[in-house]
């Protein structure tokens, strides 16, 4: 409205008009007051076109946001300016074969370059696959050329320098740091033979080609020197180790080994060039001494009238005997022992007369058996003399029983009872003959104060150095100790299965130095078996799916699950799509390679064509097979509903890599 009057005085006075036009302002006052209040309102709700604001780059206008929460700026200029999408992508870099940019992979992870030219370079799939096509090439094609100068690591030749000239060898290099340095080679027969030979550059020099011995090539070109001590041997039927030859240490050449029999054979045997006779050539004009040995008349050898090499003497007189031998007598000879009718006599008489003999004769039967023997002199024979043995002897047999072969008892080992032990309370430091103790309650200087059994070693000489070993009697405690110059030295505790272990003092804590904690401890690896159950679905369902039998087992030891499963269908249900088995016990490892074994029993399920058998492959994070086709055919012949019928059968194992 307009202000008609401004100068208003205090006596002027107000006309109706007057009054109209105020409450006219104040009506329009109110109206714009309330019309402002509701354009405040929605400028403050609005979110679009707020003082002339857009998404768009455009110049000298606020920015807001479109629907999708995005703005667009023009392209930089200046290091402080805002970046658009373009300018980003610019300096991200590029999958393609750009200059001067980043290189960024694409979709499938691949990135291109460039032909390389220089040799640091990074060479592109094509390169590599030239180089190796011309490496197989080589490989197959191999050089005829000289193995003394070759550079190259496998070349095929026949040249001179080859370990048998003008026979082809392959021959591959090894090479130390250069092509040119020391280096070996080993050649290997290219046909007719398998034959393989070794030799070494070292210095600027080769060695001499040496051949290594192979089933086939079992024999030497060259002599075959072993040190002294040393032999050559063979492995029975029975695995073990013979000898075929040897030379001991007193230059003595042996041939075969000691436990089994040793053969020559050959029609013509010589040593020295002299004919050993055997059972094929020995008898009648075979030129053998046969009445001699060691050029040593029969007449001088002990030999008997029978097979047995004894005499039977069935009558006459054993004083008339004057030949050594055995005879064996019956009840009608004279001058047997006294009481004896019949026996066994063993006559050793005089090399240089028959004045001097003795007999041992055996006489009687079982513990009646008596021995006796007698001398013959210069007056004739004497009495026969009985010997004594278990069966014999005693109280009143005349023995010497406080010697044997004139020892006094004393210098024997012996206990105060039947079992040879002597029972010790006293000072064990005391004891000062040899034996066997077994030292009880209030025996002294004992390792461990327990009961025990004691063996004494004394010195032959003096009473000043001695041994002792020491046996607890409730435990497996075993001691000993040693007496040097009049004084006993500590006990000695000697370890073994029944008291090793850690605090023992023994090393056997470590292992070549080595403590248990270096080592894995068998409850320290993660194992766990138990059963599981698999699933089949279709497209991720089981609708209607039944079975007869279904099981599986898992053992797991530490990051690997080795499994197992099986099941059989009486209804394969309604589902449709990819056949799935579900349930495995762990969650496979996200990084491993893909594990795709074949399925070791599937029985009536149909095949995609080309489809030779069915395999599965483990699906990382998912804990599930996957059934597919092998054989001739794509690599998307997945096997689903179709394939399968109400009674398949399906049996797989396999194992698969967890998380450690």
């Amino acid at each position: 409205m307009d202000f008609v009057k401004k100068d208003w005085q205090f006596r002027d006075v107000i006309s109706e008009s007057e009054l109209n036009r105020m409450e006219d302002g104040i009506e329009e006052g109110i109206t714009k007051a309330e019309q402002a209040q509701d354009d405040l309102a929605a400028h403050t709700a609005a979110t679009t076109g707020v003082h002339g604001a857009t998404s768009a780059a455009t110049p000298n206008t606020l920015v807001q946001r479109d629907a999708n929460g995005r703005i667009q700026v023009a392209a930089p200029s200046v290091s402080s300016d805002a970046v658009n999408k373009n300018y980003v992508d610019s300096i991200v870099g590029t999958p393609a074969v750009n200059a001067n940019t980043l290189v960024r992979r694409d979709a499938a992870g691949r990135a291109k370059f460039a032909a390389p030219a220089a040799s640091d370079d990074a060479a592109r799939k094509a390169e590599v696959d030239a180089a190796m096509a011309a490496a197989s090439t080589a490989v197959n094609a191999g050089y005829n050329e000289d193995p003394n100068t070759t550079q190259k690591a496998y070349i095929v030749t026949n040249h001179a320098n080859s370990p048998i000239e003008n026979v082809f060898w392959h021959i591959r290099t090894f090479f130390y740091s250069s092509t040119t340095g020391n280096r070996a080679q080993i050649a290997i027969r290219y046909s007719n033979a398998n034959q393989m030979y070794i030799r070494y550059y070292f210095d600027g020099l080769w060695s001499a080609w040496t051949e290594v011995i192979t089933s086939e090539r079992a024999f030497f070109n060259t002599d075959l020197v072993l040190p002294n001590g040393k032999g050559l041997y063979v492995r029975d039927t029975n695995g073990n180790v013979q000898v075929v030859g040897a030379i001991n240490d007193s230059n003595i050449v042996l041939l075969g080994d000691a436990d089994v029999p040793t053969y020559i054979r050959g029609t013509d045997v010589r040593i020295n060039g002299n004919t050993a006779w055997h059972s094929g050539n020995d008898g009648a004009g075979s030129g053998l001494d046969a009445d001699l040995l060691d050029g040593i008349q029969a007449e001088r050898f002990i030999y008997g009238d029978n097979a047995r090499g004894s005499v039977l003497y069935s009558s006459g007189d054993l004083n008339d005997i004057t030949k050594s031998g055995f005879y064996h007598t019956s009840n009608s000879v004279l001058n047997q022992p006294p009481g004896i009718s019949s026996g066994f006599c063993l006559h050793i008489q005089h090399p240089s007369n028959n004045v001097h003999a003795i007999q041992i004769f055996q006489g009687g039967i079982g513990n009646n058996a008596q021995l006796y023997v007698r001398r013959k002199s210069d007056t004739g024979w004497g009495d026969w003399g009985k010997l004594w043995t278990e069966f014999n002897d005693g109280a009143g047999s005349g023995l010497d029983a406080d010697m044997l072969d004139g020892i006094q008892a004393e210098r024997f080992i012996y206990g105060d009872n039947a079992r040879g032990t002597v029972h010790y309370a006293g000072d064990l430091n005391n004891i000062t003959k040899s034996g066997f103790y077994y030292a009880f309650s209030g025996h002294s200087n004992g390792p461990s104060g327990a009961n025990g059994f004691l063996i004494h070693h004394q010195m032959s000489v003096d009473n000043n150095f001695a041994a002792q070993t020491f046996i607890d009697y409730n435990n497996d405690r075993f001691y000993f100790r040693r007496k040097v110059d009049g004084e006993w030295q500590g006990w000695k505790k000697i370890w073994n299965e029944s008291n090793d272990g850690p605090g023992s003092g023994l090393d056997a804590d470590t292992v070549d130095g080595q403590h248990a904690s270096a080592f894995w401890k068998k409850s320290e690896i993660p194992y766990e078996t138990g059963t599981w159950t698999p699933e089949l679905t279709f497209g991720n369902s089981s609708s209607g799916i039944t079975y007869s039998n279904r099981k599986g087992r898992y053992t797991r030891i530490r990051n690997v699950v080795y499994w197992t499963m099986e099941m059989q269908l009486t209804s394969k249900g309604t589902a449709t799509g990819t056949a799935r088995i579900s349930g495995l016990p762990f969650i496979p490892l996200s990084n491993a390679p893909d594990v795709i074994l074949p399925v070791g029993y599937a029985t009536r399920i149909t095949l995609p064509s080309g489809g030779a058998w069915v395999s599965a492959q483990i699906f990382w994070n998912s804990a599930a097979l996957v059934l597919f086709a092998s054989g001739n055919v794509s690599t998307n012949a997945s096997i689903t509903n179709e394939h399968f019928a109400d009674n398949s059968g399906l049996k797989i194992q396999g194992f698969y890599f967890i998380p450690d």
